[in-house]
């Protein structure tokens, strides 16, 4: 299973053709709750606010969702002690995404590397 990213998500949502049909090849592609949370953040920031919740809603009604659950929280906090005792914090809205499909078995599936590689585990996918 493929978590996508925000920018995965946001770039699929402006026609980006390209990781349409890899997301159609991968087989089972999901979100995770922050990922949905930055794409309602998004949405109403827009100029076109209504346009954007409705485009947001329907990308929902075609995808699966991770869950946040105890499992998810658990893998964030061991996973949050691991990288403090290496020196090597990340944002923490990031190492979320990345406990969520850390801990469902998932690959998280991005383009900016750089923000998930140091979660120890995590299979990164860049598209």
């Amino acid at each position: 299973m493929y978590c996508l990213d925000t920018n995965i998500v946001i770039d699929m949502l402006r026609g980006d053709e390209t990781l349409r049909k890899k997301a159609s090849s991968a087989g089972s592609v999901c979100i995770s709750p922050p990922i949905l949370a930055e794409l309602f953040k998004g949405a109403f920031l827009a100029d076109r606010r209504d346009e954007a919740i409705e485009i947001v809603e329907d990308f929902t009604k075609n995808i699966d969702m991770l869950p946040l659950d105890e499992e998810s929280c658990k893998t964030f906090g061991q996973k949050f002690a691991e990288l403090k005792a290496t020196g090597k914090p990340t944002q923490e809205f990031d190492l979320l995404i990345g406990s969520i499909a850390l801990a469902h078995g998932s690959a998280l599936v991005t383009r900016n590397r750089k923000d998930f590689e140091q979660i120890p585990g995590l299979e990164v996918v860049v598209w």
